[in-house]
């Protein structure tokens, strides 16, 4: 790679930029007769080079952006850096030139440290008109926040490996994000939560903490909670309205039974002058063991909705990406007494 290094003092002061230039091997693949020749990375670098040194560094941006598009290496990472440099392209002529740098070999004679240096140079001039965002994403339930989009101002910037690290395409050693300075906004995504956002001011050459957290514990559902609150104040209603009336017939039954005793003692049933009366005993019983039935289902569906209800509001929002809740009480009454059975979801 050659390197040849340029001064110039534009608006903002004087500042260094350098065409870093690689050689280019072309490629010996001949095209299908009748078919146009796709460049490859290498033509489109040789391109942006000739273009570089015409000063046309619109065109060599645009050319040099083709190469990286085929291939990815430091030194069309270094060239792209210095066009987006001169076209005043800061963000990412900084994600570029951090590239480029990362990227290096790590086995260079001193031509190529010298290079490096001014790889460096650049990077640092780059830096200080950007701005750097360390962005960390969590869960409010605790959960892992892996697979999570990061974005800034709409743009994705990488994705949240397992253990909380920012992922991204470029820059994958690097834990800092370069941002425009002035305010931007950061956003975290996951399907089944909430989306996390939050608005910093971004100063220039400066660093900013941007913390994102997830919401992925649905809200509470009031409807939800007035529900199973009637459920509970119904069924316990119930419960003691049946009751009240099974005491109710079950003294009717006892002074039927206190009156022909009196009367004919123990067997006074078995006299036909009384059987209506007896008649009128057994009735009384048998509503009370039913209405007794009921009273004991009404307050086991009444509490068991007054617990699930508190349980809902206190501890067990659901979590994002499950069913809806639902609460269904179910009673059955019969001759023989009843039976409550209480289904739910929270």
């Amino acid at each position: 790679m050659m390197l040849g290094a340029k001064r110039n003092r534009g608006r903002g002061g004087a500042w260094a930029a350098a065409a870093l230039v690689s050689a280019v091997v072309l490629s010996a693949a001949q095209p299908v007769l009748g078919q146009a020749a796709e460049k490859t990375a290498d033509e489109y670098a040789l391109e942006g080079r000739e273009l570089a040194a015409r000063n046309d560094f619109q065109g060599a941006y645009a050319a040099y952006m083709e190469a990286w598009k085929r291939k990815r290496s430091f030194d069309i990472a270094g060239n792209l850096g210095v066009a987006e440099l001169r076209l005043g392209r800061m963000r990412e002529a900084a994600e570029h030139l951090t590239y480029c740098e990362q990227n290096y070999p790590a086995v260079r004679d001193a031509e190529q440290t010298k290079k490096l240096e001014v790889v460096r140079e650049l990077l640092k001039e780059a830096r200080a008109q950007v701005g750097v965002a360390r962005i960390r994403v969590t869960r409010d339930d605790g959960g892992s926040a892996a697979g999570a989009g990061v974005f800034v101002d709409g743009r994705p910037v990488g994705r949240v490996e397992e253990g909380g690290r920012l992922e991204q395409p470029l820059l994958l050693l690097s834990p800092e994000v370069f941002v425009d300075p002035g305010s931007r906004t950061f956003s975290a995504s996951l399907p089944g939560c909430e989306e996390a956002v939050t608005v910093l001011a971004v100063p220039k050459g400066g660093a900013v903490d941007a913390g994102l957290m997830l919401s992925c514990r649905k809200k509470i559902s009031w409807p939800l909670v007035i529900a199973g609150a009637s459920v509970a104040a119904a069924g316990i209603g119930v419960g003691i309205g049946t009751a009240v009336h099974s005491a109710g017939r079950r003294s009717d039954a006892q002074s039927v039974f206190d009156e022909l005793k009196a009367k004919d003692g123990f067997e006074a049933c078995l006299l036909p002058t009384n059987q209506t009366r007896c008649n009128d005993l057994t009735t009384a019983h048998e509503d009370s063991q039913v209405f007794k039935g009921v009273a004991i289902g009404s307050f086991v569906v009444g509490g068991a909705a007054a617990a699930a209800t508190l349980i809902y509001v206190l501890v067990g929002r659901s979590p994002a990406g499950k069913s809806e809740a639902f609460l269904q009480p179910s009673i059955a009454i019969g001759p023989g007494g009843g039976s409550a059975v209480v289904r739910g979801s929270f």
